[in-house]
């Protein structure tokens, strides 16, 4: 995927000076703008990191930046900067980017929520995406990351189906249950592992389970 960023820059115009007239024709036009440059992802502006100040005269044309005029002119433009503030919209990409930080933390802490609620209460065909070093004690250091899926819940312990794929990371198991790869029928190896709910407890806790999945 190609992703276009860089910098760019981008003039506003503040109020006309009252109180000095334009170096070169000597009309009372002088107006004074801010240049802000700023960061860029796919052109939608993220924050700015520059700002310089330049005047223009809307009489003869000619513009000079801040500190090429005159005293007069550079204290004329100092009293006119507190209102030549940079527009909202310039920091769009970086109101986009906290809002999808903050969507994604809570679609986290709700999936977290939902893992509590449903390894409370067990039921079959729900999917745990488990770390099969620590339940199988499989010596595989990449690929390590699979799915169980609750065959039957005894009063004391859990039995197990488990997932013919190892994955590298818990995301993967995620995208393929997403994707409905374990709903084929040779997704999940034949027989059972069982554990007690004690054992199961303890995984959970020292977070062996990463996630628990209900399907609706």
């Amino acid at each position: 995927m190609f992703v276009f960023f860089g910098t760019r820059s981008k003039l506003f115009p503040g109020n006309t000076l009252q109180s000095t007239t334009c170096e070169g024709c000597g009309s009372w036009a002088l107006k004074p703008y801010t240049i802000y440059k700023y960061f860029h992802v796919f052109w939608v502006p993220c924050v700015p990191f520059k700002k310089e100040l330049a005047v223009k005269c809307t009489h003869c044309g000619r513009a000079w930046r801040q500190n090429d005029v005159s005293p007069a002119t550079r204290a004329a433009i100092e009293r006119e900067k507190k209102s030549l503030k940079p527009p909202a919209y310039l920091f769009a990409g970086a109101f986009i980017l906290v809002l999808f930080l903050a969507y994604v933390g809570y679609s986290n802490r709700a999936e977290s929520w939902a893992s509590d609620r449903y390894f409370a209460s067990p039921v079959v065909d729900d999917l745990y995406i488990v770390d099969y070093g620590e339940l199988l004690k499989i010596d595989e250091p990449e690929y390590h990351y699979g799915v169980f899926k609750i065959n039957r819940v005894g009063a004391d312990s859990i039995r197990f189906r488990v997932g013919t794929y190892g994955y590298r990371h818990p995301g993967d198991a995620r995208t393929a249950i997403k994707k409905d790869n374990v709903g084929t029928p040779e997704y999940f190896y034949e027989g059972e592992v069982a554990f007690s709910k004690a054992e199961m407890l303890a995984f959970f806790d020292e977070r062996h389970v990463k996630k628990i999945i209900r399907e609706k």
